[in-house]
């Protein structure tokens, strides 16, 4: 079995190689993000959420894919999702109005302090 790249964060010994993994991780980051979960399902979009933005919880519909550019690649409705939690981000020509969460990234910030 192939494995990530070593990140060693809270058990997760090893990167995200696939969806479910980026779900892992972010269960394991989003209260970190600001970020509460209201409810995860199969389909899209994954899951219900509400995010702090200056003192006030705002509901958020997110999508959960290993790269971004899987989104479109997936035929996903852009006016029907509001986050794209990814290990990496790809897509050069994501639409303005999804905000995009490179976990990769959060991890290296995590880890820098």
């Amino acid at each position: 079995m192939a494995i990530g790249e070593p990140i060693d964060f809270e058990g997760l010994t090893n990167a995200p190689m696939e969806e479910n993994g980026v779900i892992f991780l972010f269960g394991k980051l989003h209260e970190r993000m600001g970020i509460r979960i209201k409810a995860i399902r199969k389909g899209f979009p994954d899951a219900a959420a509400e995010v702090w933005i200056k003192d006030r919880l705002y509901p958020r519909m997110i999508e959960f894919e290993y790269r971004s550019s899987d989104f479109k690649r997936h035929g996903h409705d852009a006016s029907k999702c509001d986050i794209i939690v990814c290990w990496q981000h790809d897509w050069r020509d994501c639409p303005k109005n999804i905000f995009v969460i490179e976990l990769k990234t959060e991890m290296v910030n995590y880890m820098q302090g």
